[in-house]
């Protein structure tokens, strides 16, 4: 094994610990902040359900409806939004550790 080899070996020992390292710490974050976001869409949901029905029993039952029917789609449309932005991230940061790497000689 020549001086080549040897740094070679540890310049890959080190990009696998800082690669298992990002993988636990992301893995984390990433795990748990889309269930968050499922958990507080659900939430709204109900929210706006609730205040969709109540709108249709106490005002105008039309007006209630439909304020409902776009306060649903909407909200499913901003989750929608920020989890892409979460995948993303995710996707970047994938390719960048995918271009860190040595090419092959």
């Amino acid at each position: 094994m020549n001086y080549r080899d040897c740094l070679y070996n540890q310049r890959a020992n080190l990009t696998l610990l800082r690669t298992r390292k990002n993988e636990i710490t992301s893995g984390i974050r990433l795990s748990l902040t889309p269930r968050v976001l499922v958990f507080f869409y659900w939430i709204a949901m109900l929210f706006i359900l609730l205040g969709g029905i109540y709108s249709m029993f106490t005002e105008h039952l039309i007006a209630g409806f439909f304020g409902m029917l776009f306060s649903l789609i909407g909200t499913r449309v901003m989750f929608e939004l920020i989890m892409v932005a979460f995948k993303n991230n995710e996707y970047l940061r994938r390719i960048a550790e995918n271009t860190g790497k040595p090419g092959v000689e």
